[in-house]
């Protein structure tokens, strides 16, 4: 390895100390000694040191001597990051995106809301959180009443800073206040201390927290600083323990409060005269500090250095107080533990080493999926896309390592969210493209987005690029030439195409792709989709059709998509009249909006509005439904309408409706008779427009007459859901990735003319 592979950053306000050796809060020595033990001489900076037109630093090392010296060198390819800005600068994120170095502890800034929701996914560690709210004044009455007294403190400070201790009065309907010192506010009225909850932009500012009783010692409240570091072997370590006594009537223990930091086994002692009782203690905290931390870097990537507040409560039971982004190893200075303090030191380093050793070994084990960064992977702003990704990866992720690349990356389950923001499409890829380049996957997987393809080919030249086509619209223009389509599909090691239609397509494009494009149909959520007989399907049922107004004596069609014209609204309310000819107590309740998460009001959406005036309220429109409520939109519904008239690759729709037990009436077009069976999971229709409202309103009464086959067709579309299980595509997906790794194109990235980013 290179002398100038490992470099350190350090704040502005502290460097001085540091080159002076006057620091208490670091030590360049330490540091030096701990990379020379692992081979290396590490360069130390401050992020106004580097010079970003180059990629190089002016820094300090250490040289023969023992002396520090100024030296430019390469920006090093591991910097663990000692600073922890305010905000987020310019600088910062420009570093964290840099693909050729990777910067380890580069987002030390923990939000305690965000700690405390990654950490409650473990079943294991809930129950060892106090519950947690983001503050308000009915959480903070319901949390008074469950406890008697609570903590409120803010989500992104440390050191105990503007932490306070509130304690109900009795019945009185007042509280009283305590400060982070001990000293005592006057008691007043609930309503008027919950004024200083306050929110930045959308986001609470305050959280509250269930009171802990702490151990005591001289009536002082104590807990345990635990710092966890990955050590050599990458793993997660406890480094050392200290106890931190806060003041009489005080109410934290920081020292930046007032605490004290002293040696941790006289205070477990006293605490627990009982040894075997005190070593059960010491490990149950060194085991829960461990599985925090893990959890904790399944989500934030690139974690190192954590110190963790333990609390230990008088019947010796373990509680996570909180997390933070860098060790504060200070306090071991503060309580003599020298070699505990020189060890935290050492530890970045041989996780330093240990990185530069296992990169290239590690490379080959994992599987990065890119998404278009256009939309989030949650919530009512997502698309089918980002859907598809999230299933796959959580259910590939029980047995790989799984990445996903994108924007509202969190709570992927087992699957790491790698978090990429931008404004715009080039920010974006010059971001996720950093992020490849530091995780060295074996595939990646780009989603829906051909233009990518050369860019990760480029930065990721060991590992095998394939395409996931969820529509044809991103091989056409404006998006690509089509006497570019060729060359773009060429580079790829595979094509994934969601239809047998879609591939099709291709192979007539390009025949050429004979042997690389293969099939993965979307899936469906089996656990959220439930047949009509689920207790929970036919609760949902009542309680939709309670909301929307719809009696269960009422036939209610469903239409879930985007307005636009290709999606055929147009066509349905065209059939509507019709249908209530046969039937007269239908409904039609159309969800969805014309953007995704929007609802812009377009001409097609002014135009179908119009159509459906004359029907009155027997047309609702419901817009701003998130993917994640459908399900019950769905189990209200008795027939499912899917009147898509463009080549539909896929029609997902289709496919949630059957699990859902509904008998469906489409159109035979694109891929959805690949998912549709005619005349046994519903019925399909010629997509000739002129005739297509009539085919419409014919097949819905013809269903709508006849119960007992509506109901055979539902059972038999719910049945033929469940081959379409996420697990069941996460096993086709392995096996398609078996089938590619015998195979290897040779690619001229250098013939598409594609400007290089990195």
């Amino acid at each position: 390895m290179s002398n100038f592979d490992v470099g350190v950053m350090i704040s502005r306000r502290v460097f001085g100390d540091c080159l002076r050796e006057t620091s208490p809060y670091e030590s360049l020595a330490l540091y030096d000694e701990g990379g020379r033990k692992e081979g290396f001489s590490p360069v130390f900076f401050t992020i106004d040191q580097i010079r970003f037109a180059d990629w190089t630093v002016n820094g300090v090392i250490r040289d023969g001597t023992g002396c520090f010296r100024w030296k430019r060198v390469p920006l090093p390819r591991l910097i663990h990051n000692r600073i922890k800005p305010m905000i987020h600068t310019p600088a910062l994120t420009r570093l964290q995106r840099w693909p050729g170095t990777t910067l380890f502890n580069g987002e030390n800034r923990l939000d305690k809301w965000r700690v405390d929701r990654i950490l409650r996914k473990n079943p294991d560690l809930a129950q060892r959180l106090p519950e947690t709210a983001l503050a308000s004044q009915e959480e903070m009455i319901r949390l008074l009443d469950t406890y008697g007294s609570v903590y409120v403190k803010p989500r992104d400070r440390s050191l105990g800073l503007g932490i306070l201790r509130v304690d109900r009065v009795g019945k009185t309907g007042k509280v009283k206040v305590v400060e982070a010192n001990g000293s005592r506010g006057e008691i007043g009225s609930l309503s008027s201390f919950c004024k200083i909850f306050r929110v930045v932009g959308k986001r609470p500012f305050y959280l509250i927290q269930q009171a802990i009783p702490l151990v005591e010692e001289d009536g002082c409240p104590v807990d345990l600083r635990v710092t966890v570091q990955r050590d050599g072997t990458g793993e997660w370590q406890v480094s050392g323990m200290v106890a931190k006594k806060g003041l009489r009537y005080g109410i934290v223990t920081n020292v930046a409060a007032g605490g004290v930091a002293v040696k941790i086994d006289p205070v477990l002692k006293t605490a627990f005269p009982d040894s075997e009782r005190r070593e059960q203690v010491r490990k149950h905290v060194v085991e829960t500090a461990v599985a925090a931390a893990r959890q904790l870097s399944r989500k934030v990537p690139y974690l190192a250095d954590l110190g963790m507040d333990i609390g230990v409560d008088r019947e010796g039971n373990v509680w996570i107080i909180e997390v933070n982004g860098r060790d504060l190893r200070i306090t071991f200075r503060h309580a003599k533990e020298l070699e505990i303090w020189r060890d935290t030191f050492h530890k970045p380093m041989q996780y330093a080493a240990y990185l530069l050793n296992h990169t290239k070994r590690a490379a080959g084990s994992d599987t990065a999926f890119l998404t278009p960064g256009s939309l989030r992977m949650k919530g009512k702003r997502s698309g089918s896309v980002e859907t598809a990704v999230r299933h796959l990866a959580e259910a590939l992720s029980k047995n790989d390592t799984v990445y996903v690349i994108g924007k509202g990356v969190a709570d992927l389950g087992e699957a790491m969210g790698i978090e990429v923001r931008s404004p715009n499409t080039r920010g974006y890829l010059e971001g996720a493209l950093g992020e490849l380049k530091r995780l060295s996957p074996r595939w990646v997987q780009v989603e829906n987005r051909p233009t990518f393809v050369p860019h990760v080919k480029r930065i990721c030249p060991d590992a095998k690029v394939v395409l996931s086509l969820h529509s044809d619209r991103y091989l056409m223009p404006p998006h690509l030439e089509t006497k570019k389509r060729a060359r773009f599909l060429s580079i790829c090691d595979g094509v994934l195409t969601n239809s047998q239609f879609l591939k099709n397509r291709l192979l007539r494009w390009v025949p050429e792709l004979e042997g690389r494009v293969k099939t993965l149909p979307l899936g469906v959520d089996l656990k959220r989709f439930l047949p009509r007989e689920d207790p929970l399907s036919m609760e949902r049922r009542k309680r939709m059709r309670k909301r929307w107004g719809i009696r269960e004596s009422d036939r209610l069609l469903l239409f879930v998509g985007r307005w636009i014209p290709q999606k055929g609204i147009h066509h349905l309310l065209k059939a509507l009249p019709k249908i209530i000819q046969h039937e007269s107590n239908i409904r039609l309740v159309i969800v969805g909006g014309s953007h995704y998460g929007k609802n812009l009001e377009t001409h097609y959406v002014r135009y179908v509005k119009k159509l459906a005036k004359p029907l009155g309220d027997i047309v609702s429109w419901m817009p701003f439904i998130p993917h994640m409520d459908i399900p019950k939109c769905y189990a209200a519904a008795d027939l499912l309408v899917v009147p898509s008239t463009g080549s539909e690759a896929f029609g997902l729709v289709n496919l949630e409706g059957m699990a859902s037990s509904l008998p469906v009436v489409s159109v035979r077009t694109g891929g959805i008779p690949e998912v549709v069976e005619d005349g046994k999971t519903g019925i399909l229709v010629d997509p000739a427009p002129q005739h297509l409202p009539k085919a419409l309103a014919d097949a819905c009464s013809r269903l709508l007459s006849d119960p007992d086959k509506m109901k055979d067709m539902g059972k038999n579309g719910q049945k033929r859901a469940e081959q379409f299980g996420w697990s069941h595509v996460a096993e086709q997906w392995v096996r398609l990735r078996s089938d590619w790794e015998k195979t290897r194109f040779h690619v001229q990235l250098s013939d598409l003319g594609v400007k290089r980013f990195c």
